[in-house]
């Protein structure tokens, strides 16, 4: 059993079957690198919490008896059931170019579809990158008489309908409040997250714990919009009934498409 992906879903994946299989079933990892993101800390290095360094890991002492190879993947040949793999360590001759494979798993991640006008949201560069970027939008709004254009800078719409969106929404709108205290045009009231969802809130999830998730966000201040289309535009997002947000910052919280094999 080949594992295609080192991030968070394809850690989990080998560690389940690590659990589930027998002693005779061989499970491979492939990772890119031989450490990945911690998942749950990702939200704390966005919001300005966490030192991202903090937030990864290696991979190895997460797995028992799996075997852990660190290389690129180039392309699958589901004829021969093959893996070819890429990268410095191939070329380096540290990890073979060809993996055979009995049955594979793609963990590939995904990517945004609207990754021009939304900030990523996947690993601990991008969440880095967030938290850049919401401190540029703070001291921008420090500067502004206008409240509008105060609000528009400090306002974030987060899109996704994962557990890690909603994390994410909650602590940016609890940095944001903390850090008007820094800036003393900025008022606590005037930051604003909205999560978006294109269907439900945890989806798989129980409703229970789904409608506990979402009695959270509201208490902490975020605005939910679920079941929601939406279109970006580059200063507002545009939700349906002519509700529109204005907003410089959009946030894609979940991917919308596979990722490619590609390196």
């Amino acid at each position: 059993m080949v594992v295609l992906g080192g991030g968070v879903a394809g850690v989990m994946a080998a560690q389940r079957l690590e659990q589930q299989a027998g002693a005779d079933l061989e499970v491979t990892l492939v990772a890119r690198r031989a450490w990945g993101p911690v998942a749950p800390l990702l939200a704390p290095v966005a919001a300005g919490a966490l030192d991202p360094r903090l937030a990864l890991a290696p991979l190895r002492p997460r797995l028992r008896r799996a075997r852990l190879v660190v290389a690129a993947v180039g392309a699958v040949d589901t004829v021969s059931r093959l893996v070819m793999l890429d990268g410095d360590e191939v070329r380096a001759g540290l990890a073979q170019a060809r993996l055979p494979y009995d049955d594979l798993v793609l963990a590939l991640g995904a990517s945004p579809v609207h990754d021009l006008l939304a900030l990523p949201f996947a690993d601990v560069a991008s969440a880095h990158a967030l938290r850049e970027r919401l401190a540029q939008a703070l001291a921008a709004a420090s500067v502004e008489d206008s409240p509008r254009k105060r609000r528009l800078l400090t306002t974030v719409v987060v899109l996704g309908a994962s557990a890690a969106a909603a994390s994410l929404a909650a602590s940016l709108l609890t940095a944001l409040r903390a850090a008007t205290s820094d800036w003393p045009r900025l008022l606590p009231d005037e930051p604003r997250v909205v999560l978006v969802t294109a269907g439900p809130l945890l989806p798989g999830a129980p409703a229970a714990l789904a409608a506990a998730v979402a009695r959270a966000l509201a208490a902490r201040g975020v605005e939910l919009r679920t079941d929601t289309t939406l279109t970006l535009a580059p200063d507002h997002v545009k939700l349906p009934g002519d509700e529109r947000i204005e907003t410089r910052t959009v946030i894609a919280a979940g991917g919308d498409h596979r990722a490619g094999l590609d390196p």
